[in-house]
């Protein structure tokens, strides 16, 4: 599968994160009333999330714009799913690996954090047009 306009093709070699996924982290900051500057962390997820097509990931983040956790969309019929944590940045966070995501949200209170999914990050274009 080719690259779609303005986004990098799967596997291409570069050594900055891409400006898509600079972009699209950093609308999703300022969408949740975060500093859009500190979008480093969350552009370099969602490239590598992207390079390797998980489609069902997704990160919770803070409003500092740390990467604590990541997720995973879990279909399931006919109740429709759910989106569990399924890894951790830090020791202090594991008492939340393996819960649904809003309820580990709410144990992380104390951390300001928002759940960012893939497909806000890595699919559709971005909030304005990128050079390549």
């Amino acid at each position: 599968m080719g690259a779609r306009r303005g986004v990098p093709a799967c596997g291409k070699e570069r050594n900055m994160t891409h400006p898509y996924f600079v972009a699209k982290a950093r609308h999703v900051l300022r969408q949740a009333g975060a500093d859009p500057r500190i979008a480093a962390g969350l552009a370099q997820w969602a490239e590598k999330a992207r390079e390797a097509g998980n489609v069902s990931a997704g990160v919770v983040v803070t409003r500092r714009g740390d990467v604590v956790a990541e997720t995973r969309y879990i279909p399931s019929l006919p109740e429709g799913g759910a989106t569990y944590v399924t890894g951790v940045m830090s020791p202090d966070l594991e008492g939340v690996m393996d819960i649904e995501v809003g309820l580990a949200m709410a144990r992380m209170r104390t951390l300001d954090v928002i759940h960012v999914r893939y497909s806000q990050l890595c699919q559709g274009p971005p909030p304005f047009r990128v050079a390549d």
